[in-house]
């Protein structure tokens, strides 16, 4: 497990900028976006699943 400490610091300025920093780099991950399925058919809608499943693969969302 990965444990972060905030930095000693007295000034409350100087911890949110710590908090908005380990935000970003906790949210850093981010998938493209994936338009709602249309699908009239089960090969469509296995088409649409695959793409999704790429997007999460390409963002590091999710192991091959």
């Amino acid at each position: 497990m990965l444990r972060i400490r905030p930095p000693r610091t007295e000034t409350e300025a100087e911890l949110r900028k710590w908090r908005e920093a380990l935000c970003k780099l906790l949210n850093k991950k981010e998938c493209s976006s994936q338009s709602d399925s249309t699908a009239a058919d089960v090969a469509t809608l296995k088409a649409d699943f695959n793409s999704l499943l790429a997007k999460l693969r390409a963002a590091n969302l999710m192991e091959t």
